[in-house]
């Protein structure tokens, strides 16, 4: 028989590929716990962040709730900063700006407009 690797990796272990790349430093401490921990579970660093990733979202925030936070401070923003001359379409478009700026996806800008503009019309 052959040598076998104690420490392979399983091909499926690979099944995130198709996600959106974040990157983020981490401190050395956290990187070679991550990779400890990868080899224990013979598994990627990128398959055992998936998965603790997925269990810290699922006691956070929902996301209608985030956007709606996210609404409410906009529309107390365009509340304070309203005039004549500074009209809700150019304060829109900041918005979307910053928000494209911080890499909010599309589809949650198009849901966080939707409910910025409700709160506006209740205004009018």
């Amino acid at each position: 028989m052959g040598e076998q690797d104690p420490f392979e990796i399983p091909r499926h272990g690979t099944q995130y590929l198709t996600g959106k790349y974040v990157g983020a430093y981490i401190s050395q401490h956290a990187a070679s716990y991550l990779r400890l921990l990868a080899v224990y579970k013979s598994n990627t660093i990128q398959a055992v962040l998936h998965e603790i990733i997925e269990d810290w979202m699922a006691n956070q925030e929902p996301v209608d709730s985030i956007i709606e936070t996210l609404a409410d401070r906009v529309h107390t923003e365009w509340r304070r900063r309203k005039t004549p001359i500074f009209d809700w379409n150019q304060y829109e478009e900041e918005v979307i700006g910053r928000l494209k700026r911080r890499k909010v996806s599309e589809e949650m800008i198009t849901q966080i407009v939707k409910e910025m503009r409700a709160k506006i019309g209740k205004d009018t």
